[in-house]
Parts: structure tokens; sequence; C-alpha cells
């Protein structure tokens, strides 16, 4: 919201906040008790006022110690004895002071401020260096609050911008919302009966969801990308309350117990004594609303620049000189309330004269964030090979694989990640570090997505090709509807290999859109042409051959649909890729292409490796999936099938899919199932989930090496990727694997002939 309507509802006392919709980042698995850590999966959670349902039933965003008996209660209790150990009652209010007057360097004096340097309302005493406010040209203007207190507050009739009389106003408000309690019972106020806007003694709010119109996502709309493209699809548990108000307790330190309440929307916390935030603040991530005003705050966390949530940052009447860079990613942050604090002259400019989104840019793009390049483990399983022996470097039968989405140039706008400053966005800053991370990674294979032709050979093949890369692409299919300039813009999926190891058999697309629409038996299915045919999602297919060892492997490089409005989308794009792949290593395996090992003299001699059918062909499926552990798409690839009327489906009609199910023939694994707490492979505000895989084949390959996660420490300070070391919203996977030699026929002796007996005599 815009600071007007901020300070509207500040003068209609209306803190009652909205309730997040489906498409907003997901709530957590559980709901705590103030007085402890939250359980995992306990029911108990999500009832917590159950002693009093008449009153909590239709109040799902009634903040926390609100008019309503039972949360006061309750507030009293427990949350404020866990929060509060020192105090074991309310702070009185302050009684009120006069001010003292204004100096030629514009001196604002609090009410409240008494002899030994407390804070009534706010017993500070903040002296400007100079700027439009401070001015001896400024007239004092004396504000009454609610408790009798006098105020002073300069005001420029002539030379104050809009946002900063704005400021002003809000700071005013703040001020007088210095009673306990305050916005709690303000929002109680408004549920009782006869208050504006209630009906039968409940408020009824109406939700924003973000759901995509199915008809409105085109051929062109990967192009969009906004930062919350990808939410979890997972279901949102039942939450009835997303604020807390501790305004005017007194409280001089916070239990860490109140950041495991992940789900807040708003938290309250002005009107205290507190001298510091804890840095775990930054665990809120879905907070909309902070008001931290009328403290003894000297700074502000780095980890601030978590809540990238932020629509409303209120920190008046503090102490603040600085502000940490971190600030600058909270990129949808519309009203920053700085008002009262000895803040930096050019910050404090900054937001008088361009307001809150400018000096936030400003951060962005201005401050240095001092964080340590993060180095990622590699991974040793031992006792992956047949022998249960590690095996050496130079083991022919080892090699690596890398799949990465490098986020194409185009989808990097300031628009969808507006977090990130311009010059780590920028194509020329990130494409030295993906190849960077290509090349440390020295994988014999890699599957990138996301590349453009552009990219692909003015940049990527000539920069690899030092390293004996050579590499396939094959674009979406929208290319072909395009100019010869335009097309060179088009994404894709690309395959590179060390051509010291492998050799090129064939390559070949797998166009999803194209194959589903020409099956004879889905002529009929309407969401094929409805859902379906739209995306020009592709797949790209490569036949190697390995020179040491004659051993060949299929490796497919996919990108599905990105929309998780369209689960049954990615399922049938999973379902066409297996299908054909299917039929692909079928004909490798009856009619193989020629082998193109040649002989050395001095060598023994290779001999090529024949398949008996389709699913002994070594096969990997690499790619960026958009789906998580419990979708469709992954218990296709590692269950190999799914059944008639598959939830993922649900009504939609897709011709035999629904009625059949679906298989392939493939016996595939994920190779980061090993690790199934690995956190993500793709990191935005907006989302934080694995959808990147390498699937293998179980009856031909084992896992010996991993690449791992990203340090803990190092993500807790980082609000998403990209970022300063990492060139991409995904993360490069990579995995090494052990290539079990073919079995060989073992030829039986024929049986054995004993002649024809005859009987003794």
């Amino acid at each position: 919201m815009s600071e007007s309507q901020v300070y509207q509802h500040y003068q209609s006392r209306n803190f009652i906040p909205f309730r997040l919709g489906r498409g907003s980042s997901p709530r957590p698995n559980d709901t705590p008790s103030p007085s402890r850590s939250p359980v995992p999966q306990s029911p108990a959670s999500f009832s917590m006022y159950s002693q009093a349902p008449q009153q909590t039933q239709g109040h799902p965003h009634m903040l926390i110690n609100a008019a309503a008996q039972p949360h006061t209660r309750y507030m009293q209790k427990n949350i404020t004895h866990a929060f509060q150990p020192q105090h074991q009652h309310n702070q009185p209010l302050h009684q009120p002071q006069q001010p003292s007057q204004l100096n030629d360097r514009g001196v604002i004096a609090h009410p409240g401020a008494n002899n030994n340097g407390q804070n009534g309302l706010s017993g500070h005493q903040h002296t400007y260096s100079g700027g439009t406010i401070g001015s001896t040209a400024y007239s004092g203007q004396q504000h009454h609050l609610s408790n009798g207190a006098a105020s002073v507050i300069q005001t420029n009739a002539s030379n104050v911008s809009s946002h900063w009389e704005k400021q002003l106003q809000l700071y005013q408000a703040s001020r007088q919302s210095g009673s306990p309690h305050h916005q709690a019972r303000v929002a109680g106020s408004k549920t009782k009966p006869g208050a504006v806007g209630a009906k039968g003694g409940s408020t009824v709010l109406t939700t924003s969801d973000d759901h995509e119109e199915e008809g409105a996502a085109g051929a062109n709309e990967n192009e969009k990308r906004p930062i919350q493209q990808r939410k979890l699809t997972e279901k949102d548990k039942r939450q009835e309350w997303f604020a807390l108000d501790f305004g005017g307790q007194g409280l001089r330190t916070l239990s860490e117990n109140l950041f495991n309440y992940t789900f807040l929307d708003r938290l309250h916390l002005n009107h205290n004594k507190l001298t510091v935030l804890p840095p775990s603040i930054g665990k809120l991530k879905l907070l909309s609303h902070l008001d931290a005003s009328s403290n003894e705050l000297s700074e502000i966390p780095a980890e601030i620049g978590m809540l990238t949530n932020l629509k409303t940052l209120l920190l008046f009447d503090n102490h603040l000189q600085e502000l940490p860079g971190e600030m600058g990613t909270l990129f949808q942050l519309e009203v920053l309330g700085i008002e009262g604090n000895p803040l930096r002259e050019n910050l404090r400019q900054k937001i008088v004269t361009d307001g809150t989104t400018a000096l936030i840019n400003y951060l962005l793009e201005n401050s240095r964030i001092d964080l340590p390049e993060p180095a990622r483990e590699w991974n040793v399983l031992d006792g992956s090979t047949p022998e249960a022996k590690p095996t050496i470097e130079s083991d022919p039968n080892k090699f690596s694989v890398a799949s990465y989405n490098i986020l194409c140039d185009k989808y990097a706008t300031p628009q969808a990640y507006g977090y990130v400053p311009s010059w780590a966005l920028a194509w020329d800053y990130r494409k030295n570090l993906i190849t960077q991370d290509i090349m440390t990674s020295n994988a014999d294979i890699v599957c990138l997505q996301e590349v453009d032709l552009n990219n692909f050979e003015d940049h990527l093949s000539p920069t690899m090709a030092y390293q004996d890369y050579k590499g396939a692409i094959f674009q979406k299919s929208r290319a072909r509807n395009f100019g010869a300039s335009e097309t060179r813009t088009v994404d894709g999926c690309a395959i590179f290999w060390k051509t010291t190891k492998f050799n090129l058999l064939d390559k070949q697309s797998v166009n999803f859109q194209q194959l589903a629409i020409n099956r004879p038996d889905m002529k009929k299915a309407t969401d094929i042409f409805n859902r379906v045919m739209p995306r020009d999602d592709i797949a790209t297919i490569v036949y190697l051959e390995n020179k040491l060892t004659g051993a060949r492997i299929i490796v497919a490089n996919a990108h599905l649909f990105w929309n998780p409005q369209f689960e049954d989308v990615k399922l049938i794009q999973t379902a066409v890729l297996m299908e054909e792949l299917g039929k692909i290593a079928n004909k490798y395996a009856t009619n193989p292409p020629p082998s193109k090992i040649q002989k050395v003299e001095g060598e023994p001699e290779i001999s090529e490796v024949k398949y008996p059918n389709g699913a002994s062909v070594p096969l990997l499926v690499c790619g960026d999936f958009n789906s998580l552990g419990d979708s469709g798409v992954y218990e296709l690839m590692t269950k190999g099938s799914i059944g008639p009327h598959h939830p993922t489906l649900g009504n939609r009609d897709y011709g035999p899919y629904n009625e059949e199910g679906i298989s392939h023939s493939f016996n595939l694994k994920s190779a980061y199932s090993i690790f199934p707490d690995f956190p993500f492979t793709n990191y935005t505000p907006g989302f934080s989930g694995v959808i990147d895989y390498i699937w293998y084949s179980t009856n031909c390959m084992q896992v010996t090496g991993l690449l791992g996660e990203v340090d803990k420490e190092y993500m807790s300070k980082v609000a998403g990727f990209p970022n300063v070391h990492f060139p991409s919203d995904h993360l490069m996977i990579q995995a090494e694997f052990y290539m079990k030699p073919p079995r060989k026929e073992v030829h039986k002796p024929p049986p054995p002939d004993f002649g024809t007996t005859s009987s003794r005599k």
C-alpha cells in the first residue's frame, strides 16, 4: 500500500490485516504455542483459542491480544511472561512532560523525557545536522497526544515533498499509539457488534488470491517471470491469526520463541525499551508490516534484508544513524518510517527528497555487503562400486554430470528480480560466474537450461572449447515463428560433453507440444489443445559413446512449464518425454549407430557394446522439472507409473492418460534422493524448493559423489538468488556415477549326450 493508504489505516484505526492469498508464500506445517517452540504437525497447534470458538470464528485476521477477552487473557498469562520475564505487570502510561524549546539547529524534543534519560512515549532527543527538516525557517507546531502530552513537530508549509508530508503524518499517528496493545485493542473494537464493518458480531474480509487465468498464459509468458511466479504447491495449513501486538509493554528483550511464528504477517514492537532487534527477525519472512518505533535501537540487524515481503517498516523515534545495506533487498517496501532518528545526512536527504523507494534502491546499488563466498562440499559416497571399493579418478567407468538452469538474460529483469543490484543482474557479470561454475565442476557432461542461441554460439561454445567441450542445443518451438535476429534470443536446452571421453553418435529434440497433439488417441482430448498445446517447452537428447570403454548412454535435458497452477501440464510433458525416450532407446538397442571409436596402434581394441533391449540402455534425464518431490512428475519418474485418474490430472480430459494411467519401462532414481533433506535447487523470495533433478538408470549406474548444499550460515543472510556469488536463481547440481560394465552373454554348453542306453543283460 502507498504511504497515504497506510496513513488512512492509522487514521481509521483499522489494523485488521488481510489474509495472505494462496498464491503467497506458504504457511508452515504447524502453528506453535506461544510458550514453546512449535512441534511439527501438531494438531493442537491449530486450535490455540478453542476455549472460545465463538470469539475467534470468523476473525482469521484478528491481532493477538485484541480487546476480545480470550485473546487478552491468553496474552497476559503466557506471551507477556515469555517475552518480558523481568516485568510482571504492564507498564503504566507515562505522565506528560513539557517539550523543550527548539534551538536554531532543529532539535526535536519528545514528550516524556525525564532526568534519567528514559522515555515516556519516546524519550530521546535528536539533533539534526541540517537538511529539509531542522532549518530555522521551520515553524514549530504543537500537537497534543492522547494522554495529554505535547509534542513539537516541525513543518514547512512551502517546501516539504508530498511523501515527506505523509511521513510526518505517520510519525504523529505513531506517537499517539503508545498505550499498551494499542493496535490490538483497535482491531478488537472493529470486531464488536455494531462496529463499522461488523456483521453479526464478526468481520468478513475478502482475500486476493494470485490465481492465473488459464487462457491468459501464452507462449511468451516465460518472458514475464514475476518473482511470485513459483509458489509452493502444498496446501496451506489452517491458521486463524497472523498478527501480534507487543506495543507499549516496556519490553527490554524478545524471546527467541517469537521468531518461530514464521506465519506472522504483522508485528508491532513499538513503544518499548528494546536496544536491539535479534538477528532471528530474519526468520519472519512473511511479514508485510513491522513497527519498531519508539524504542532505543541504535542499529538494525543485517537479517532485516530477509524480510522481502515487507511493505511497511516503521522505525520512528530510535537512535539510528545508519541503515544496513541489506535493506536494499526490501524491493517491495513502500513505507519506511525514519523520522525521529539522527540518520546520516545523505540517507536522510535521499528519503526526504525522493522517498522510500529511492532510498531502498540507493542502498541496493551502493552498499557493500561483506559476505564471504561459500564453498559447496563435495560428498564422496564410499562403497558405491560393486566391489565396495572407492574408484580411482582415472577409472574409465566413472563420469560426472552437471545440470544447471543459468537464467536467460532476457528473463533477468529488474521487475522480476528487484532484490538484486543491477550490476549483479547484468549478463556481462553473470556469464563469467556461470562459465566459472561450469569449468570448476569439470563435469564430463553438462546440461544447461535457458540458454539462448546468441550465448550458446558466441560465449559458451567458444569458452568451453578450451576445456575440450562440444555442445548441442535445441530451442523452444517459438523460435520458428520469428525472424533471424529474434530467433537468436529464444532460449532452449543445451548439452555439452568432454570430447576426450565421449563421441556423439546422435542428437535430437523432443517437442512436447507437437508430439502430444499429433497422437491419434489424443484427437478428442480437449485439454491437450487447451492446456498443453500453448506451451512450447522442449527437451534435448544426445546419444554418447565412451571412447575408453565403448559403453553408450542416452542423455536427456528437459525444461518443463513453470506455472504451479499447471501441474497437469508438467505431468503430460513428462509422459511425452518418457514415451519418446522409450522409443529412442529401443531404436538404439535394435539398430544402433555405428561406433566412432578409432583403433589406436599398440592399444587393445575396444569392442562395441550392445544392449539387448531399450530398458537396458543407460539413461540420464536431467533438467529443470519445476516439480517438487510430492508431485505427479516425481512419482512417475521414480515409480515408473501412475494409475488412472491420478489426482494431478484431476477432472481434465487427457484421453488415455486419464483412463489407462501413464508408465515407462526405465528403472530411474534421483541422484539426490540419497540426501532427502537437501533444501533447495531454486531459491527466490517467493519460492524455495528442489525442482531440478538428475535421474539415472539404477540397473546400469551407481552414484559415487554429489555436490552438496550451500552453507546454512551464508543462506541465513541471503534473501534470494541471483546475488553477487550465485549468478542464477537455480543452483548447479552435480553427480558422479560409476557405470557398471554390461553383463557378458554367457554361452551355456550344450546338454550332455549320453547316447542310447541298453538294458543290462
